[in-house]
């Protein structure tokens, strides 16, 4: 291998081994939002045993009612609502963190319609 050879080859190596220079994506929830998903989890927990959910869908009701005043006292209901309106003011990702906890539950409540 011929010395002009050696050294494109070393600027070739040079290339592809050199760090990336995008930053890694981070698709990790901030504190916050761990925060406040930690908060919707314990909150569920307390007011949104198995049981509850089982006697919705076994005693034709709709929703539980006492949930949902709960989840509207949390205010759950006005996240991304503008702080000037009353809300919290939070973002949409907030909203699905909270979502997701629904979720887990299986909460017997109209929340997304």
């Amino acid at each position: 291998m011929g010395a002009r050879l050696r050294a494109k080859w070393r600027i070739f190596i040079g290339r592809w081994n050199r760090p990336n220079r995008i930053p890694d994506m981070n698709f990790d929830f901030s504190e916050d939002q761990k925060a406040l998903a930690a908060q919707a989890r314990r909150f569920l927990e307390a007011e949104c045993p198995t049981t509850a959910v089982r006697a919705v869908l076994e005693g034709g009701l709709t929703h539980d009612a006492k949930l949902w005043q709960g989840i509207a006292d949390m205010g759950f209901l006005g996240v991304v609502i503008p702080e000037s309106h009353g809300g919290l003011g939070l973002s949409h990702l907030d909203l699905c963190v909270i979502a997701e906890e629904l979720g887990r539950s299986v909460a017997a409540v109209p929340f997304s319609s």
